[in-house]
């Protein structure tokens, strides 16, 4: 018969074991269960436990397999941390700032765990689409205005606005593309003249 570890070592065992999965559980939790007593003992019963009935004959019904008694102290460990989670999160009662931090080593916050970085801040959109809106409409006044030609409006929005190279342009109009440059150069400094 194996002999059984002591208590303080299944405490150790389950403050280690705290903080290799608790926070892939619930992200920013660890230093708060790190703090617990009561987390602590709830994991290291867990754990004392899966000892005591850690049977190496029991197979698995889908793997066919046994475990070590490593691999079920571990997941008993783990359902001990999720029970203690769903514990914890279940009696907070209290109103809690987005900005309070939830894990100090890891400056962790609520609105960093529910925060969508790939999307823009809001005034950013705002602010983006409001610089467009300016742009169409600029871009709609110089091609209302009399101050460039007609052909030298059609050779802007070639190159700016379809996307065009100058060697496009050059071979469309039959010049060479340092002659499409110093059209578009003119025009915009015409643009600026007028509008800045």
């Amino acid at each position: 018969m194996e002999k059984y570890k002591d208590m303080v070592e299944y405490i150790d065992m389950a403050k280690k074991t705290i903080r290799t999965f608790s926070n892939k559980i619930c992200p920013g939790i660890c230093n708060q269960m790190c703090n617990s007593e009561d987390a602590i003992a709830d994991v290291a019963y867990a754990m004392m436990c899966a000892d005591w009935k850690y049977d190496d004959t029991r197979k698995g019904k889908q793997s066919n397999q046994s475990k070590t008694r490593y691999s079920y102290r571990n997941q008993c460990a783990i359902w001990a941390i999720h029970s203690y989670i769903k514990k914890y999160l279940k009696n907070q009662t209290r109103t809690v700032s987005l900005n309070n931090i939830l894990d100090s080593s890891e400056n962790m916050s609520f609105v960093d765990m529910i925060a969508d970085k790939t999307q823009p801040e809001p005034i950013e959109s705002i602010i983006n689409d409001e610089k467009v809106d300016l742009e169409n409409d600029l871009i709609k006044e110089i091609f209302a205005s009399d101050i460039l030609t007609d052909n030298q409006k059609d050779k802007l929005r070639l190159y700016f606005i379809e996307g065009n190279s100058l060697a496009d342009l050059g071979r469309y109009y039959g010049v060479t593309r340092e002659a499409i440059r110093q059209n578009l150069k003119v025009s915009l400094n015409k643009i600026k003249e007028a509008f800045v």
